[in-house]
């Protein structure tokens, strides 16, 4: 997953240095720029879209997975799931930010000695930001979610990044995505951009984390009888597809 991020992110922004793509051709297939070529937020926003995810659970932190360092994944661990996200508020305070709430639910084999598949139901508000300097070449959508998480049980993931220590079944939910326009990607790469329905679909980088928000979700009773506050909890990379409807 580090590698294949990395190469995108070097591949394309090489090409955009290059120029290899001319602004003729970039306004010719790109809606967030206007007739003078500047860049622009009139452009309407999907009212529902649904991402369709595939992914791996992670024994990093938060901070090692932004930092890219040493990412490694859980031995078993296998996650598929889906959310429908639904546009309360485009180009919130005038600013190319959209905001959705969104409904999620993954399945999720946690790990070693784990067989049944733990299911966990993320509602969360999700806000989006439309618009950067390289949207003539390709557009791109960075999103950030905050909500709850409900799981029916916990996974092994979860209880190895906790130590083993007691968690909850309902958490804090973040949600972090990077979506990429797949014609604009698949046009930046030289490759035949395919049909029109592809104008809708984007390419999706997604991180999805659960944890106790440093106790906000309540706390536990240690071995020696002490209460200690639910921190940390699951972190899953995944890749995926959403799809505008």
């Amino acid at each position: 997953m580090r590698l294949l991020t990395f190469i995108i992110v070097t591949f394309l922004f090489s090409r955009t240095q290059a120029g290899e793509l001319s602004s003729a051709d970039s306004l010719a297939f790109n809606p967030y720029l206007n007739e003078d070529n500047n860049a622009s937020i009139n452009t309407s926003s999907p009212q529902w879209k649904l991402r369709v995810v595939g992914g791996r659970g992670t024994v990093n932190s938060l901070g090692e997975i932004f930092t890219l360092n040493d990412i490694s994944d859980v031995e078993g661990s296998h996650t598929y799931g889906a959310d429908l996200g639904y546009l309360i508020k485009e180009n919130l305070w005038d600013k190319p930010l959209d905001v959705y709430l969104n409904l999620g639910l993954l399945a999720q084999q946690g790990g070693p000695g784990q067989k049944s598949h733990t299911y966990t139901s993320n509602l969360y508000l999700q806000f989006e930001w439309k618009q950067f300097p390289w949207n003539d070449k390709l557009r791109t959508k960075f999103s950030v979610g905050q909500g709850i998480s409900y799981s029916d049980h916990i996974t092994w993931s979860e209880q190895n990044r906790r130590e083993f220590k007691p968690s909850k079944h309902l958490l804090n939910y973040l949600d972090f995505a990077l979506n990429l326009h797949s014609q604009d990607l698949l046009r930046a790469l030289h490759l035949p951009s395919g049909s029109s329905k592809l104008d809708k679909t984007w390419l999706t980088l997604s991180l999805h984390h659960r944890s106790g928000a440093f106790g906000l979700y309540g706390d536990y009773t240690d071995s020696s009888g002490d209460k200690r506050a639910v921190t940390g909890g699951d972190n899953i990379l995944s890749l995926g597809l959403t799809l505008e409807l």
